[in-house]
Order: structure tokens, then C-alpha cells, then sequence
């Protein structure tokens, strides 16, 4: 069996990195070697030594593509993988009207572009609509990686809904544990030893506002909750960057400029140091289609507190509460009954704990994976 995966990292989207990773990883769990698992690469990176074979996307030749624009021919992707006898390719971009010897998996990560059409500029939903509908059209099976998420796929696309499966991913943590001790992270950024964490790109849907306006609340009624926000400073629908303008303005309006350190994007493993000695991890945001940052956390045993959106309950039923996604007074209560019992990690019996459980859901989850790709086609 051969399994290629396109690479769905990109500069503005870290969750693409990690989701491609922890699926090559998954594979190689079951056992298949480093030659049967392919990853489509836009530049060769060490990241995928000694774990899969990196393969540049192969060159159009002359002509190649206006007639796949037209669909007379399948995908470059597609025409590696029936060269070299793949079984499955999994996450292609494009794929192509021809038949093909490989089964095609599409993934969806989610469908916020249904329910938040208002942060997309002109015609970028449209034209989400319409790569979606091309891809699980001609696809053979579809990949979510929530129940949510699959009852929205249903939903939109109940014609294809038999090509649906909803495989919830697990932590990368659990297939490339972290380091036995934490290496200083909080020190390096001089950040207090008791600390909320919030680990969100950016992005308008993330919803730092709320979060901001809580712990404003908190500080108007005596409670003084420091944070540490990470995450990319930018959001691809946003060129000017006011989204990111609005954030700054509104910690100083709320006057909590002292007790919260937006960090931006951090290398993952300062990020990892930050989540296992955090008191407590927020994730406020208005959507999501498997949230890493919820895995990561469940994966190092740290209290979640989230978003009252369906995909968080389904991943997080233990979350210490949930919280509108408008309702800043709701965060603040949980907050500030929380805290007191709260403790800074790291706490690494905890952390054996959860990752022991969360390890035995990787193996599930490259089991289930495995099959899916050698399952018939629907």
C-alpha cells in the first residue's frame, strides 16, 4: 500500500502544516514505511526526513494547463500517483474529472464561509462554494474532522453525503511527544509564573475581543488576570490589517495593556513550553473544524475553557465551562470562579496521564485512516 498526501501547510495557515504532518505521521504509526507514505512538497524541508519521501510537484509540460483547465486530463498529482502506484492520494488541491487508479480523499476542514460570509471579501465565497462542490463531486471519499463538521457537509452536499466520513484528528504530541521537561519559554518572555493562555492565529472568527472585554470586566471588579496571546499578527481577508488594529485598541481602551502580552507567531516549541506551564487555555473563537489548540491542550492534560459552538463540545466535554460567542460577561464568571483553584504547570503526572490517552487515540486514529484508504471506492 502507498499512500501520497499534499502538503496543506501554507505562510498564513500553521494548522495546515500540522494537520499534513500529524497525517504522515498517523500512517507511518500503522505501520506503513518511509517509502510508502509520499508527501507533496513546494520546497524540500527537513521536517519530513526519515518519515516519508518528499516528491516537488511534478512540472507541467507544454500545454498541460489549459487542457486540465478544460478537463482533459487529470491533475499532475494524479498522474504521479497512477505512475508510481499509489493507493490513495489524500488532500489533493484539484482533482480532475478522469478516472484515475488511486483512490482521491478530499479533505474539508470546515465550512466557515457558510455560517461568516461577512469576513470574506467579494467572491471569495463563491468561490469556495465552487472548488468544494467540483472536489466532492468528482472525489471518492470525503474527510472531515468533526461530527459538526460532517453534519454541515451533509448539509450543503447531501448528494454526496455517502462519500463522508468524520475522522477527528489527534494531537501531533502524541506521535512526536515533547521534551521531558519544559526548556524556558516563560522566562524567555519574562511572562508571570500564573498566566491564561491564547493560542489563535490572528483571524477575525478567533474572536480576541471577547476575551479582551472579559478580562477588562475582571479587572473593573479587582481580579487582575494576566495573558499570553500567540499567533500569526495577520489575516489573509484583511490586508490592511485593521482586524489587528481593532485588538490593540481594544486592550488599551479596556486598560488591560498591562496584563496582556500578545507575542504573535512563536516557534512551536516555546508555544508547547507556554500551553504546559499556562493555568488555563482559552479558545474563544466563533468556528472551528477540529481545533489543534483544544487537541494540544487535552493531549498536555491543561483546563480548556471554550466557545459555546458545537465542534468545542464535541471536542472538549470536559472544558472547565463554555461560554457565548458575544457573551464576554459568561467568560468573565468562569474565569474568576476558576482561578482561584487554578494552577500554573507544568504538571507532569498530568501530562503522562493524558498523553497515555491520547496516544492510544492516535493508534485508532491511524488505524481508521489506513482503512479508509484502502476501503472501496464509494
Amino acid at each position: 500500500m502507498r499512500v501520497a498526501v499534499v502538503d496543506q501547510a501554507t505562510g498564513t495557515w500553521s494548522g495546515g502544516g500540522v494537520f499534513t504532518e500529524t497525517v504522515v505521521r498517523a500512517l507511518r504509526c500503522a505501520g506503513l514505511g518511509e517509502q510508502d507514505v509520499m508527501v507533496f512538497v513546494g520546497t524540500a524541508s527537513s521536517r519530513w526526513r526519515g518519515i516519508a519521501t518528499q516528491v516537488p510537484p511534478p512540472r507541467l509540460f507544454k500545454g498541460e494547463g489549459i487542457a486540465r483547465q478544460y478537463g482533459r486530463l487529470p491533475s499532475i498529482f494524479e498522474r504521479y500517483c497512477d505512475r508510481h502506484r499509489v493507493t490513495a492520494l489524500l488532500c489533493p488541491m484539484y482533482v480532475s474529472p478522469w478516472p484515475t487508479r488511486c483512490k482521491r480523499v478530499v479533505w474539508v476542514p470546515d465550512f466557515q464561509h457558510e455560517y461568516l460570509t461577512g469576513l470574506y471579501p467579494t467572491g471569495e465565497v463563491a468561490s469556495i462554494r465552487r472548488r468544494i462542490a467540483q472536489a466532492v463531486g468528482r472525489t471518492e471519499a470525503v474527510l472531515l474532522s468533526s461530527n459538526s463538521a460532517l453534519a454541515d457537509y451533509c448539509r450543503f452536499y447531501p448528494h454526496y453525503a455517502a462519500k463522508g466520513k468524520a475522522l477527528q484528528f489527534p494531537s501531533l504530541l502524541s506521535l512526536v511527544p515533547p521534551p521531558a521537561t519544559v526548556t524556558g519559554a516563560r522566562e524567555a518572555y519574562h511572562v508571570p509564573d500564573k498566566f491564561l493562555l491564547v493560542a489563535n492565529q490572528f483571524w477575525m472568527h478567533k474572536n480576541h475581543h471577547l476575551l479582551i472585554k472579559a478580562i477588562g470586566l475582571l479587572m473593573r471588579r479587582g481580579l487582575r488576570v494576566p495573558v499570553v496571546a500567540t499567533g500569526l499578527l495577520a489575516d489573509h481577508r484583511d490586508p490592511t490589517s485593521s482586524h489587528l488594529s481593532n485588538v490593540m485598541q481594544a486592550i488599551a481602551g479596556e486598560g488591560v495593556h498591562d496584563c496582556v502580552r500578545v507575542l504573535g507567531l512563536v516557534p512551536r516549541s516555546h508555544l508547547l513550553d507556554l500551553m504546559r506551564t499556562a493555568a488555563v487555555v482559552v479558545q474563544p473563537s466563533r468556528f472551528e473544524g477540529w481545533s489543534t489548540v483544544i487537541q494540544d491542550a487535552k493531549a498536555l492534560g491543561r483546563p480548556v475553557i471554550c466557545s459555546d459552538i458545537a465542534v468545542n463540545r464535541e471536542q472538549m466535554p470536559d472544558a472547565i465551562g463554555f461560554f457565548g460567542c458575544d457573551d464576554a460577561e459568561a467568560l468573565a464568571n468562569i474565569i474568576e470562579q476558576a482561578w482561584s483553584r487554578l494552577e500554573p504547570g507544568p504538571n507532569y503526572v498530568c501530562e503522562r496521564e493524558a498523553l497515555a490517552r491520547e496516544t492510544e487515540f492516535a493508534k485508532r486514529y491511524a488505524a481508521w485512516l489506513v482503512q479508509l484508504c484502502r476501503s472501496q471506492r464509494v
